[in-house]
């Protein structure tokens, strides 16, 4: 009988643990993960020549933002788009040309 009791008690102990952990986890994790600020603007794309060449793009406002994931068939120097993507201050790369961005839509403007 106190074996019985001795495991329930470790099993409400293991669960009040759990449940704590769950607990501090929700209100600390959130402002541990990066920083995902949404943006959309109008801008033109334009070939930049440094470190072997790449694509970013020139918002109306004059602020570059280097696509992580721009579509090849939007690779055009000049061309006028409509963007709206995801701000990623965690992400750092080689181009240091501008404000790192995830894409998650652009279409081509007349």
């Amino acid at each position: 009988m106190a074996q019985t009791e001795h495991r329930k008690k470790r099993r409400l102990m293991i669960l009040y643990i759990a449940v704590s952990v769950i607990v501090l986890l929700g209100t600390i994790l959130p402002f541990a993960l990066p920083r995902e600020d949404i943006i959309s603007g109008t801008g033109t794309v334009t070939f930049v020549d440094l470190e072997g060449g790449f694509y970013g793009i020139i918002a109306d406002g004059g602020i570059h933002y280097d696509p992580t994931n721009l579509d090849r068939s939007f690779e055009q120097d000049n061309l006028r788009v409509k963007f709206e993507g995801r701000i990623r201050s965690d992400i750092v790369n080689v181009h240091q040309w501008g404000t790192v961005l995830v894409l998650t839509r652009i279409e081509k403007l007349p």
